[in-house]
């Protein structure tokens, strides 16, 4: 009988503890020689020869399909995991483990996950040992379809990771379709028969660019499509923004801050009855935005710095 290779064997004995199969075992020295392994990290030059005899007596090939056919990869949302870093070990081979003082320079950093179907313990390894070992991946019938199925699925979780990263860079997005919602009408407002459309005069006393202010407002403009419109569209299926679509939710911030700010001014003046005074609130009220943006100018150099 031939003996199975090292990392074949590795690779059974590490399955086999996690397994289904594991409980079956009535023979306690099996377990005991299994348990010898782990204990010496799989180096069999330094397993109890008895021990390792016992090993190979048991785990011949048709134990091994056994062990093996429990696992199986599940191309799916979660089946991979990003450890930030080469700082992990495959569990099956050994990567990342195979120097005694610990200095390794083939750490792996991402894990995929072998999915327990017989009511073992789930396993995480390093990508390459499931190809090498021929492992069952759901969907692919041939070891090329299993190695495009695992790229693919790598694919998609580095876009969910970016995605999630930008989640929590920006922990307001939540906040995208109410900002979308809230100033849905604000084109029409800004048009001649609107409510902001007809205070222009008062608008440019405020130091605002009516001109600019009506541009911004096409971020929310429904035909032909506005920016925004696009980006909250875009994040409503996504839920999250690519660059330029995060853009031009800074600018619809910006723009709707503005808005309140106008509307704030031009409900509180309506109590000044006086022409003059009038110009002289929206004045002084423009000149407080315009220290207010100095500031927050001031604090942004200060941050760049």
């Amino acid at each position: 009988m031939t003996r199975p290779g090292y990392k074949v064997l590795r690779t059974t004995l590490v399955l086999a503890m996690s397994s289904a199969y594991l409980r079956t075992i009535s023979d306690p020295a099996v377990s005991d020689a299994m348990r010898a392994a782990v204990a010496a990290n799989y180096d069999l030059q330094r397993v109890d020869a008895d021990a390792l005899e016992i090993i190979y007596a048991h785990f011949d090939e048709a134990t091994t399909a056994k062990v093996l056919d429990e696992y199986v990869f599940r191309p799916s949302l979660g089946s991979i995991r990003d450890l930030y870093a080469c700082i992990g070990t495959c569990s099956l081979c050994g990567k990342g483990d195979s120097r005694d003082d610990g200095a390794n320079e083939d750490k792996i950093r991402y894990e995929f996950c072998l999915t327990n179907i017989a009511g073992g313990v789930d396993v995480w390894c390093g990508s390459t040992c499931i190809i090498n070992h021929h492992l069952k991946v759901d969907g692919a019938a041939t070891s090329e379809e299993a190695r495009k199925a695992l790229q693919r699925t790598f694919a998609q979780h580095k876009e969910e990771w970016k995605r999630e990263a930008w989640r929590l860079a920006y922990p307001d997005h939540a906040d995208i379709p109410a900002l979308f919602e809230r100033n849905r009408q604000l084109p029409a407002r800004m048009r001649y028969y609107g409510l902001l459309g007809r205070a222009e005069i008062e608008i440019g006393l405020l130091g605002i660019s009516f001109a600019q202010l009506k541009a911004g407002s096409k971020l929310f403009e429904s035909k032909p499509m506005g920016a925004f419109k696009k980006a909250a569209r875009w994040y409503a299926g996504n839920a999250y923004l690519t660059p330029v679509k995060h853009e031009s939710w800074v600018e619809a911030k910006r723009v709707s801050k503005l808005v309140d700010f106008i509307e704030r001014a031009l409900l509180d003046v309506q109590n000044v009855t006086d022409p003059q005074e009038k110009i002289a609130f929206l004045k002084e009220r423009g000149n407080q935005l315009a220290d207010r943006r100095s500031e927050e100018a001031e604090v942004v150099d200060d941050a760049a710095e």
